[in-house]
């Protein structure tokens, strides 16, 4: 049930990510169109005057047949993300028609940040509810196996089956007994040692699955975060540069072909920090489904680690 509710959450979290993603996208590409049409226009009189060649304006009107295309593509993804957000929460794309989302692509940079690798790691193997449920498994399979030899053996002693190694960081499994060598393989005990080395292999495989997941979840948002941090600052001298050629304009010190041409720049720079926070996002997103816990529930985790320790201390 509760890996259930996460897959649940996780399909509408990926559904409004794409969505606000489209949205945003289409609104900087319109911008775009209409800037991009904007310098063809001006383009277009100084050819009429005589001032360039028409060659001159190829480049312009491939740039604006390739921003349509893309322009044309983003509304497509938009409607695509509301069908699947409507089929996410139970409803139809018809009922959800007038309903606006709002799910922010800015970033909490410190979100998550403390969270290490072995960290995260034991979120995910304390709480996950596919790796508890295929440990329960495994227990039940080791249960059944110390009842079989019980009844051939019964002053047999076992050791644990299983524990949370605090060195290694996951789940060691082993149950051991000391058993007569001729009959330690025959009958029940045999099936129930196949039954129960089976579901260990199940949940050894998944317990690796979730460790190399995390890994790789917090490998690719360290990257995404600083090609955000990289891009932005890109952005921000785009945007001023804009600014002051805006105020050159003003001026009269720029003519309306260099300001477009520096909007148009600051748009295009616009995009492409898009892109990064739509993967940083798409990141996070990646590491909180290896831990199937939202980031934002961290802060509230360590707060709640520190004043349970705080109390046990003497």
């Amino acid at each position: 049930m509760a890996s259930a509710a996460w897959q649940a959450r996780s399909k509408l979290h990926i559904s409004l990510l794409d969505y606000a993603a489209a949205k945003q996208r289409s609104d900087l590409l319109q911008k775009q169109l209409q800037v991009q049409q904007q310098i063809i226009t001006l383009l277009e009189q100084r050819l009429q005057a005589g001032a360039i060649a028409r060659t001159e304006l190829t480049l312009p009107r491939v740039t604006l047949a390739k921003a349509g295309v893309e322009f044309a593509d983003a509304a497509r993804l938009v409607a695509d993300a509301r069908v699947r957000i409507a089929e996410a929460v139970g409803l139809s794309a018809k009922a959800i028609e007038a309903v606006e989302f709002d799910f922010t692509l800015a970033l909490d940079t410190d979100a998550g940040r403390e969270l290490t690798s072995v960290e995260a790691r034991q979120q995910a193997l304390l709480g996950r509810a596919d790796i508890l449920a295929a440990l329960a498994e495994y227990a039940a399979s080791q249960s059944a196996l110390q009842l079989e030899i019980a009844k051939q053996y019964p002053d047999v002693h076992f050791s644990p089956g299983y524990q949370f190694d605090q060195g290694e960081h996951k789940w060691s499994l082993g149950l051991t007994a000391e058993l007569p060598v001729l009959n330690q393989n025959q009958g029940p005990i045999a099936g129930a040692t196949a039954r129960r080395e089976e579901a260990g292999a199940r949940f050894i495989a998944l317990q690796a699955k979730v460790i190399a997941d995390i890994d790789r979840a917090l490998a690719v948002r360290a990257a995404a975060m600083e090609q955000v941090t990289r891009q932005s600052r890109l952005t921000q001298l785009a945007r001023e540069q804009s600014a002051a050629v805006e105020a050159m304009f003003k001026a009269g010190a720029a003519d309306r072909v260099e300001l477009a041409g520096a909007q148009l720049e600051a748009t295009v720079n616009d995009l492409v920090f898009l892109d990064t926070q739509v993967k940083a996002q798409q990141a996070i997103a990646q590491l909180e489904n290896a831990i199937q816990r939202p980031l934002e529930a961290w802060p509230a985790l360590e707060q709640g680690r520190a004043a349970q320790a705080e109390g046990e201390a003497p």
